[in-house]
């Protein structure tokens, strides 16, 4: 969790938690996630056998299914607990972090 005057707070805050959070989710390699550049891969349509898939790298453009939902989570979780009144915002806890993003931008 962000520091108490890096967490959003209204809008009163909002360049100062905009730059923090860009900071962390490229530091993280998770900025794709935020801005749509990696999107949700498509479930496999079938029940694939075989070896399974190598992991991704966290930034990688092609991750698996589960690999988008853990590491989506992981940003969108940190944008939500970063904002005081998630809901004022109209910010909920089960959003992508890429709707979670283009609405707090949209405010």
């Amino acid at each position: 969790i962000f520091p108490e005057d890096r967490q959003l707070n209204g809008l009163s805050n909002w360049a100062l938690f905009r730059d923090h959070l860009k900071s962390v989710a490229r530091a993280t390699g998770l900025s794709g996630y935020i801005d749509g550049t990696i999107a949700a891969p498509t479930p496999p349509s079938t029940n694939l056998q075989g070896p399974l898939p190598a992991p991704t790298p966290v930034n990688s453009r092609s991750p698996s299914l589960e690999e988008w939902e853990l590491r989506d989570a992981r940003i969108a979780g940190i944008i939500y607990q970063n904002i005081k009144d998630p809901r004022s915002l109209g910010v909920t806890q089960d959003m992508t972090a890429q709707a979670m993003w283009t609405q707090l931008v949209a405010e």
